[in-house]
């Protein structure tokens, strides 16, 4: 709990997800990238 409060303050999530490329279709992914990396993350 107490990442996912730091990542809301600063902005982690954004962060990482502007670091990486994410090449997959749009019209087939459900996700987004941020959704991905929160659901591993914490």
């Amino acid at each position: 709990m107490l990442l996912r409060e730091t990542d809301r303050q600063i902005g982690l999530i954004y962060k990482l997800t502007s670091c990486i490329r994410y090449s997959r279709y749009a019209r087939y992914t459900d996700h987004e990238l941020s959704e991905l990396l929160v659901q591993r993350i914490y």
